[in-house]
């Protein structure tokens, strides 16, 4: 089993399962939370629009079974491309049944059986990133469905945006949609630092917050996003943090981070972000 201090270091790792061509990434995200670390496991980088309710419970059976989940790792995430492109006839997302066939909550319990958080992925604007319903005028009937259905963390994103809407209203109110259900959800709020969000996250709720645009597997991306945030330093700290994006750590210019030349400097990627307070 991992030992805590390797974990701290380790952000992202390769793990084989059942003998199968690719490689599953951990791509992980540290927190200090309610006064306990814990960390976030995200396939996006990795298969994107391809996750499936099967490599779900891959990964969290992985977690389970190699002790990851006692070494801090708690939280498993979906990003986008996990509904379908319409709503319901009662105006409610809708899981795409290829993708998640047993539908949304029994991959939140099947996570929980095995002593892990459930994430899932939705946006502010009209629209996903990748062109799927977002929460948009939605928000409170999302956040009752996202709690019904036992999610324990939201990534709330900024894509298609409107130009005449209010961002900090907007995700303020996701805010207050999410602790009007009554359960305890992670807000990560993820406007790429629009708008100064540092000086106002905090204010509305959000737990962490992405403050750059994204990152990408080379020197240039991740150093440029680490000194975009250095005047910001001071405005991440417990309950509310400056979130710079995922570590690329050991993708070797594969996935949806291949752009440009492969970052082999992940001594330096390590200690620069913790250095600035990143989760």
């Amino acid at each position: 089993m991992p030992q805590r201090t390797e974990v701290f270091e380790t952000f992202f790792f390769y793990i084989g399962i059942q003998q199968k061509a690719c490689l599953i990434v951990f791509e992980s995200t540290k927190r200090k939370m309610h006064n306990r670390l814990f960390y976030i496991q995200k396939p996006w980088n990795t298969f994107g629009e391809e996750i499936t309710e099967q490599l779900i419970f891959q990964m969290a059976d992985v977690m389970e079974e190699e002790g990851y989940k006692e070494a801090g790792y708690e939280y498993v995430v979906i990003d986008d491309c996990w509904a379908m492109k319409e709503r319901d006839s009662k105006g409610n997302l809708v899981p795409d049944p290829e993708k998640f066939p047993n539908g949304m909550k029994a991959v939140a319990d099947y996570v929980h059986k095995k002593g892990l958080k459930f994430g899932i992925y939705s946006c502010a604007g009209v629209l996903t990133c990748a062109g799927y319903p977002s929460s948009y005028d939605h928000e409170f009937q999302d956040a009752a469905l996202f709690a019904e259905w036992g999610v324990d963390f939201l990534k709330y994103d900024f894509c298609n945006f409107p130009q005449h809407a209010d961002c900090i209203k907007r995700y303020h109110m996701m805010s207050m949609a999410l602790k009007a259900t009554g359960r305890d959800i992670l807000f990560s709020a993820c406007n790429w630092g629009r708008h100064d969000s540092w000086n106002w996250m905090r204010s509305i709720g959000a737990h962490m917050y992405r403050s750059t645009g994204d990152i990408y597997d080379n020197f240039r991306s991740f150093t440029g996003i680490f000194k975009s945030q250095l005047e910001h330093l001071s405005q991440s700290a417990p309950y509310c943090y400056n979130d710079m994006d995922m570590l690329t750590v050991g993708m070797y210019n594969k996935g949806n981070v291949a752009i440009g030349k492969t970052c082999t400097d992940n001594e330096l990627k390590l200690p620069t972000l913790k250095m600035g307070f990143a989760p």
